[in-house]
């Protein structure tokens, strides 16, 4: 990859998932060709060091945060890449599936581990008042759907505090 000695992304860095092809690959040219130092993550290994061997600079949640400190744009971003397995499920994408599905909870944890303390803070006050569940409570729904009839196919179960409103 290159970068523009002072580009529009100086300074920056980006962590980009799915990058050993397609829409990733592209997706990590685009901050790398601004000036961003750009981290790239894939499944798929080979055509990944083919990628990242001239330019790629190693990066990490602590440059992320550095980088957001230091640049114009006061943010570092992350973009991952997947594929509508990720929101969808069809026959013959069980290996596929799990990967696609399996980026989106992280992200998303990561990205609220990130934030500010006070954004931390005003959600320990929303969760504070919640009575938690007791894993006897998980057990109880989860008996249920599994002596079900086989005509019943109960596909997903969301089981949360009764207060809890996420």
């Amino acid at each position: 990859m290159s970068t523009s000695p002072a580009g529009p992304m100086e300074g920056a860095v980006a962590l980009v998932t799915g990058a050993s092809s397609g829409i990733g690959a592209a997706t990590a040219r685009r901050p790398a060709d601004k000036g961003a130092a750009v981290a790239l993550v894939a499944g798929r290994g080979d055509r990944l060091h083919r990628l990242a061997e001239v330019h790629v600079t190693h990066a990490a949640v602590p440059h992320l945060i550095a980088a957001a400190a230091t640049s114009r744009r006061q943010v570092s971003d992350i973009v991952n890449v997947s594929s509508t397995a990720g929101r969808g499920v069809r026959a013959s994408s069980s290996v596929h599936n799990p990967t696609t599905f399996g980026l989106n909870g992280p992200t998303e944890a990561l990205r609220q581990e990130l934030l500010g303390e006070a954004t931390r803070d005003a959600a320990l006050r929303q969760i504070g008042g919640i009575e938690p569940l007791r894993a006897e409570d998980n057990a109880d729904a989860i008996g249920h759907v599994v002596t079900r009839q086989r005509r019943v196919a109960v596909n997903d179960m969301l089981v949360r505090a009764g207060d809890q409103t996420w």
